[in-house]
């Protein structure tokens, strides 16, 4: 009689566990909104700063602001990446190519040209480039680090470096990855999913 016993608890347990995470349980994974309950207080940078915070003006994004939804913005600046950084992102702009509310932007500091040429010569040879939708644009290094540092906080992230920064369609930060790195890339693909669903 004992085992009996014991055995319907063993049996009862699993079924104890399935109906509660039924009823309480979430079964939805929310991507991250950043700074909606303080912002980082960053030396040199403007220390008065909206709560939820949202990137303000975009204008440094040229004609590509306000044109998506969903913004993936990259910040070529380590050449060291490029090789592995490239195929990864084309891999995000493969996934999203067919959805017209997500766009990339990657900028390159205007004093070296080279990787910019190199990302647009392996754009052309590897997939169906569409300018209008993977925007690449050259900046001096002291604006994209003003940008970086004071408006999209990359150096707070993975002991800065984080050199991609997905934006929402109210310009809310939802996420920071590792171009060169295919699980975090992954994880841009699987985030952007799960907010075009939200939609």
């Amino acid at each position: 009689m004992k085992k009996l016993l014991i055995l319907f608890l063993i049996l009862l347990l699993p079924a104890g566990i399935f109906l509660f995470l039924k009823g309480f349980g979430e079964n939805e994974f929310a991507v991250k909104k950043y700074y909606q309950n303080s912002s980082p207080q960053i030396e040199g940078c403007s220390k008065s700063l909206e709560i939820p915070y949202r990137v303000g003006n975009t204008s440094w994004l040229g004609g590509f602001s306000g044109t998506y939804d969903f913004n993936v913005i990259h910040f070529a600046t380590d050449s060291g990446r490029f090789p592995k950084a490239s195929v990864n992102m084309a891999r995000v702009y493969d996934t999203f190519l067919d959805k017209e509310r997500v766009g990339l932007f990657s900028v390159f500091p205007s004093e070296d040209s080279t990787g910019q040429k190199a990302l647009i010569s392996y754009l052309q040879q590897s997939v169906e480039w569409d300018t209008s939708k993977w925007y690449i644009k050259s900046m001096s290094r002291q604006e994209i680090d003003s940008i970086q540092r004071c408006i999209l906080f990359t150096g707070l992230h993975e002991e800065g470096r984080a050199d991609l920064v997905l934006l929402d369609e109210s310009s809310t930060i939802r996420g920071y990855y590792q171009s060169d790195k295919v699980l975090e890339t992954d994880t841009l693909i699987l985030e952007l999913k799960i907010l075009l669903k939200e939609e």
